[in-house]
């Protein structure tokens, strides 16, 4: 097995309780670091998509949650979802979210590519793009996820994109591609611990041709770092786009959860511990950028409203097998 960073997204989370680790983080000044973009539901954007996607599907092992994440959102919810702080969807791609597919383009440009993550499934979701180096295709990532290998190949390497959503609710992030083989994968694992990915969950897509979006010009800046979120200013309420860099030697995520009222980061964890009662868990986790190497860059889109939320990045530190959150990576804070 690789020595790489394991990306078992909240299948770490029973590893350590968060109210211990959340009291070492830094102050909120230093550390108060994730955004979340909630795009509205577009139907528009949704016909646009439908006529650009593919028809991959995937069987349905019919897994549940621990806690029902996916549970549907009521309409009062769609309609207050923040709108879509992106440039416009001329300017962005879709990809469908289900249980267990993906659906959208086979092919993207090299450059910038802005990505909208619209989950239609019943669980929580998102979406890494992964290249695949020296000639290894799809068909090999396969073989290493049905080995058992639960950590990224050496040529397998993470460019982010957008994180964790709940249908309806979507997720959207800009990323840098460089040409080659991808593919497109959800890291979260079922309630059993087995990642979506293993269950078809993965998608070949091909970056070639050079694309025409510029780079994002940011208003809030974010390092990540072994291991701390670092903000160049704090955050407040309205719309933001939010530069995301991966300053340490590790693979990092960002992941933002709001909190319902009155819940804690400890209370969101607990509803994935095995054994937990069915229901929605205490917060809605709202987007961020998925897992990264060291040294990549890359931009997501926020309306941030007044509450209070957790920050996390579930990635496991190879020397100690414990997830970065456990290491200091996390953080609860409360925008006014």
């Amino acid at each position: 097995m690789s020595s790489r960073a394991k990306l078992v997204w909240l299948g770490a989370l029973a590893v350590l309780a968060l109210p211990m680790l959340l009291t070492a983080c830094g102050p909120a000044d230093e550390s108060n670091s994730n955004m979340n973009n909630v795009a509205s539901v577009d139907s528009n954007a949704m016909a646009a998509a439908e006529s650009n996607s593919d028809s991959d599907t995937a069987a349905d092992t019919g897994a549940d949650t621990g806690a029902d994440a996916g549970a549907a959102a009521t309409a009062e919810e769609v309609a207050a979802a923040p709108a879509d702080t992106t440039n416009g969807d001329d300017d962005v791609v879709t990809y469908i979210a289900k249980d267990y597919a993906f659906e959208g383009p086979d092919t993207l440009p090299t450059g910038w590519n802005t990505i909208r993550l619209k989950n239609e499934g019943q669980e929580l979701h998102h979406l890494v793009m992964v290249k695949l180096e020296d000639g290894k295709t799809i068909d090999d990532m396969k073989a290493a996820i049905a080995a058992g290998e639960m950590e990224f190949p050496e040529w397998a390497v993470p460019y982010g994109g957008p994180n964790a959503s709940i249908g309806p609710f979507e997720a959207t992030a800009t990323i840098d591609l460089d040409e080659g083989n991808y593919v497109a994968v959800c890291s979260i694992p079922d309630a059993n611990g087995v990642p979506h990915m293993a269950e078809g969950m993965i998608k070949a897509i091909t970056v070639s041709g050079q694309g025409e979006i510029a780079e994002p010009s940011a208003d809030l800046i974010v390092d990540l770092d072994d291991f701390a979120f670092i903000h160049d200013q704090p955050y407040v309420a309205g719309q933001h786009t939010v530069e995301v860099t991966n300053q340490g030697t590790e693979e990092h995520e960002m992941v933002l959860i709001k909190l319902d009222e009155g819940k804690t980061a400890a209370d969101f964890e607990a509803a994935f511990a095995p054994g937990a009662p069915p229901g929605p868990p205490p917060g809605m986790p709202v987007g961020g950028i998925g897992p990264m190497a060291p040294g990549q860059v890359a931009y997501f889109y926020s309306d941030l409203e007044p509450g209070n939320y957790a920050a996390l990045c579930f990635v496991t530190d190879p020397d100690t097998g414990l997830a970065h959150f456990a290491l200091g990576m996390a953080e609860e804070f409360t925008i006014e």
